[in-house]
């Protein structure tokens, strides 16, 4: 499948809309090597550059509702007021019937979007906390109820874009079989980017097909890229992301796995995740961090060249740019989905610099901001 793919998600408020749209076509107007969209609208301006969107209706994404557990469809007879709840007082069809309920109150319009997604979501979820059960100070610090729908509010088109392209990949795979004869499956790779705990990794590891079979190329490893991971082998310290959900020891009740990479304990969580997660302390912001992850990902290294994916969910200022710039240079990166956060500042654009991502150009003075949000509200022009 030689084609690569940009899908740009407009996620964002309607105060900054359109400084925000010019950011994204901005950054849409990179493409040296081919592209092509994932389902939606393809648009050529006069100069010819191309400028991909994914098709959302934006007035779905400008509101949030607090939840009424009453209004559960499923008829739920018990109700979470509070976490301990949560993590006691339901079973685990009750659980998934209200994380279920909670995500599409929060977000109604996205929900008659992608109503297959959330029923998913809502499962994995639920496994999350099967995976945790007996082990009440980790579920209780990894599961904030806000915190949790939020994010998952926010990775939902992507995991319907990512399982798109994997099943894609491996129809395409299927034909060219069917045509040549035997054509052996690759091994995909996904990078988080500015990943945190890793809520968008750790659902698609639970979403994504796990077997190709006869189908072809599979989801290998999920890596987590953040600056605020500890080193390999580091002591955890108060300023890192606590990684046990990761790398923790496991409860005995839990079910184990023989897929564990070399010196990796089988009584970890790691060896329970459907797709592995890998933690990686980087700061992509550094122009080094871009070669390493360059060479890491577009070399031997990376398991015979294999596809990789990159995902970039709420990349504040400049880091899109880096994401960006991480995609041009890895020539197996088959596709990015990019979720900008806030625009670059305009120390930027007061110093008269463009934004320099290969071969294009794009003036600062276009796309920066002397704005911010502050949660949900954006403080600026």
């Amino acid at each position: 499948m030689g084609e690569r793919k940009m899908l740009l998600i407009i996620f964002c408020f309607y105060s900054c809309l359109s400084n925000c749209a010019a950011f994204l076509v901005g950054t849409a107007r990179i493409g040296a090597r081919p592209r092509s969209t994932i389902d939606t609208t393809l648009a050529h301006d006069d100069s010819g550059w191309l400028t991909l969107y994914r098709s959302l209706d934006l007035s779905i994404l400008g509101s949030s509702t607090l939840s009424d557990p009453s209004q559960s469809p499923t008829g739920c007879a018990k109700t979470a007021s509070s976490d301990d709840d949560v993590n006691f007082g339901l079973t685990d069809d009750e659980f998934r019937s209200w994380i279920l309920n909670e995500l599409r109150i929060e977000n109604p319009g996205l929900y008659d979007t992608y109503p297959h997604v959330f029923q998913k979501a809502s499962d994995c979820i639920t496994r999350w906390r099967q995976r945790y059960r007996g082990n009440h100070l980790l579920w209780k610090r990894l599961f904030k109820r806000d915190r949790v729908v939020k994010e998952v509010i926010e990775a939902i088109p992507i995991v319907d874009a990512v399982d798109q392209w994997v099943r894609e990949q491996q129809q395409h795979e299927a034909t060219s079989r069917q045509l040549v004869g035997h054509r052996p499956a690759q091994n995909i790779t996904v990078v988080d980017l500015c990943s945190g705990k890793g809520y968008l990794s750790m659902i698609l590891s639970e979403y994504l097909p796990r077997d190709g079979g006869t189908s072809g190329s599979t989801v290998q490893k999920f890596v987590l890229v953040d600056k605020a991971w500890p080193m390999c082998h580091a002591e955890l310290r108060p300023h890192h992301i606590n990684w046990d959900h990761v790398y923790g020891n496991r409860s005995s009740s839990s079910s184990s796995s023989s897929n564990a990479p070399s010196g990796m304990s089988n009584n970890t969580y790691f060896t329970t995740w459907p797709i592995p997660l890998h933690t990686s302390k980087q700061d992509i912001k550094q122009p080094a961090t871009i070669r390493q992850l360059q060479k890491r990902f577009g070399a031997s290294d990376n398991n015979n060249n294999g596809p990789v994916l990159i995902l970039g969910v709420h990349l504040c200022g400049t880091l899109s740019i880096q994401a960006i710039k991480l995609f041009q240079n890895i020539p197996n990166a088959k596709m990015i989905v990019l979720k900008p956060c806030c625009l670059p500042p305009m120390v930027y654009a007061n110093r008269q610099e463009n934004f320099e991502v290969g071969k294009y150009l794009i003036p600062t003075a276009d796309v920066c901001s002397n704005g911010r949000f502050h949660g949900k509200t954006w403080k600026g022009p």
